[in-house]
C-alpha cells in the first residue's frame, strides 16, 4: 500500500503566497504567518488552514512538530506542552522554512492507528498514535483513516494542541 495522498492545496488569502509544500532555504514570509485554502484534488480535503515555521532536523511530510514561541519547530515529543502543526514538506533543517497545517484535514505520521480515533503522541517522536498515552493526548485532533504505510488521514477541528493534561 501507498502512503496517504497529501493534498492539492490552493490558497484563498492571503494574496502572494506561494504553493504550500514548498522549502526555502531563506524566510519567504515573517514567522507565525498564517494563510487559508481549500484542497481542489481528488482527496477533497475541504479548507484548511496553515502557518508558516522554522524547521527542524528530520522533519518529513505529515510530521507532526510542537510550535515553540519564536516559531521554530521541534517534532513532538512525549509528554510536550503546547500548540501542534503538520508538516506539509521535508523542512528538515533549523535553516529551512515552510508551511504547517494547523486546521481541517491532511496527512500525519503514524504509528497503526484505526479511523475516528482520538489521537495521541506517538513513541517515536514526530509522529501520531491511537494508543491511549497519560498525558499525551491530542487536543483538537483526530484520526480520519485507518494507518497506510504510517500515514494517515487527521481532522484538526480545533488547533491541535497537548498540554501533559494527567499533570505527572
Amino acid at each position: 500500500m501507498a502512503a496517504k495522498t497529501a493534498g492539492t492545496w490552493i490558497v484563498l488569502e492571503p494574496i502572494g503566497v506561494g504553493p504550500l509544500d514548498s522549502v526555502d532555504t531563506a524566510a519567504a514570509h515573517v514567522l507565525g504567518k498564517r494563510c487559508k485554502a481549500r484542497d481542489a484534488g481528488s482527496t477533497a480535503y475541504g479548507f484548511g488552514e496553515f502557518i508558516y515555521l522554522k524547521g527542524v532536523a528530520s522533519t518529513v511530510r505529515g510530521s507532526v512538530v510542537l510550535i515553540k514561541d519564536d516559531y521554530s519547530t521541534s517534532l513532538v515529543a512525549a509528554r510536550d506542552k503546547g500548540a501542534l502543526a503538520v508538516a506539509l514538506a521535508p523542512v528538515d533543517a533549523d535553516t529551512k522554512f515552510g508551511w504547517y497545517q494547523i486546521l481541517g484535514q491532511g496527512v500525519a505520521a503514524c504509528d497503526t492507528v484505526a479511523a475516528n480515533a482520538p489521537c495521541y503522541i506517538d513513541g517515536t517522536n514526530g509522529r501520531v498514535d491511537d494508543a491511549a498515552v497519560a498525558g499525551d493526548q491530542i487536543i483538537g485532533m483526530r484520526t480520519v483513516s485507518a494507518d497506510d504505510t504510517n500515514t494517515c488521514v487527521v481532522n484538526m477541528s480545533t488547533y491541535p494542541a497537548t498540554a501533559d493534561y494527567d499533570n505527572a
